[in-house]
Order: C-alpha cells, then sequence, then structure tokens
C-alpha cells in the first residue's frame, strides 16, 4: 500500500489519541498490517502509546577509538593451548580413511579434513566410538577442563 498524506495524518490522530496499532490498521482499513502500522510510526517518530516520541530516528554511534577486530576477518591461527591440555593420549590417526560425503557411512567417524568446498575436503570415515567422532577425533575436540 502506498501511504497517502491523508493517510498519514489519520495514522497521527489515532496514535495521539492513545489507539494500539492493530486499531489503527482497522480504522485505515485498505488491508494494512499491525506491523506496517508500526514500521511506518517507526519512520515518522510516532509513539504508539499516546505521548510524543521525541527520540531520534536514526542515531549514529562514534567511530570506535581502535580498531575493532572483526571475527572471520584476518589471519587465523590456532591456539597450542588445546594441545597442552590433553590428559588422554589420542589412537593414532593411521586409521583414518578419508572419504568423501558421498563415501561416508552413518557409522563413519565425521571428523572434517581440509577447507569445505575445495575438491580434496575429506572425512575421517574410521569407525564412530563417541557420538560422531573416532576414538582419536573424539579425544581432540572434547577434552576436560584444566
Amino acid at each position: 500500500m502506498t501511504w497517502t498524506d491523508e493517510a498519514v495524518d489519520i495514522l497521527r490522530i489515532k496514535a495521539a489519541e492513545g489507539l494500539s496499532a492493530s486499531r489503527i490498521a482497522i480504522a485505515l482499513g485498505r488491508g494494512l498490517s499491525r506491523n506496517a502500522v508500526i514500521g511506518k510510526c517507526a519512520r515518522l517518530g510516532v509513539s504508539l502509546s499516546g505521548k510524543p516520541d521525541n527520540r531520534p530516528i536514526w542515531v549514529s554511534r562514534p567511530a570506535p577509538s581502535r580498531p575493532v577486530s572483526r571475527i572471520g576477518q584476518g589471519s587465523r591461527t590456532r591456539s597450542t593451548k588445546r594441545k597442552a591440555h590433553c590428559r588422554v593420549e589420542p589412537a593414532p590417526i593411521a586409521d583414518s580413511l578419508w572419504l568423501s560425503l558421498s563415501d561416508l557411512r552413518p557409522s563413519s567417524c565425521r571428523f572434517p579434513r581440509g577447507t569445505p568446498g575445495d575438491a580434496d575436503f575429506r572425512y575421517c570415515g574410521a569407525p564412530k566410538a563417541i557420538g560422531s567422532y573416532c576414538l582419536c577425533h573424539h579425544t581432540l575436540t572434547h577434552q576436560a577442563a584444566a
């Protein structure tokens, strides 16, 4: 629906009377939804509580004083802390079959190797021991807190 000047005036009047967004939508008719009324009120800065809304519509935040690191950007380094706290010696990885997704069976380990989408991306494929992983990969991914 296109908001005409007449519809906006009715919206402002009904909001000032303290009507809810649902009641305003019914009063305006033309198949308007409650959410359409709420959205238009937000864009116009009209309060639906019956009081004038003095908040600015768009608030800009000041720029951060120091650079903020973004998750997933830049180089990634793997922590060595995980290996230092390993209490259980993992099973040898030599049992891994490194299968493609189409070759996996329901009983195969789902531990990934490589980058998803690459041609050489594979899964371990060894028999599952606990959850979705073989014993080796389970101990790598589920270590007790120190």
